[in-house]
């Protein structure tokens, strides 16, 4: 769901991030952002020096997409 006309709205999502979220967390930062300015799409990393675990990046990636939010890695 586009939220502006002209462009999207973009978050990167870091490795470090992505490895240590928990799902209260990536719920509440998502209400945060979506009240002020929408989220359309998610760029994920999966690796820096360490790699996220699948089951992470699903975690992340299904509340993301029942979101109406694209997701991407990065």
């Amino acid at each position: 769901m586009a939220h502006y006309k002209n462009f999207k709205t973009v978050v990167y999502i870091p490795e470090g991030i992505a490895r240590e979220l928990a799902a209260d967390k990536l719920a509440s930062d998502y209400e945060f952002i979506e009240k002020y300015i929408g989220l359309d799409k998610v760029y994920l990393e999966t690796y820096r020096g360490t790699i996220v675990s699948e089951s992470q990046l699903n975690m992340i990636k299904s509340f993301l997409e029942s979101k109406s939010v694209e997701v991407s890695g990065g």
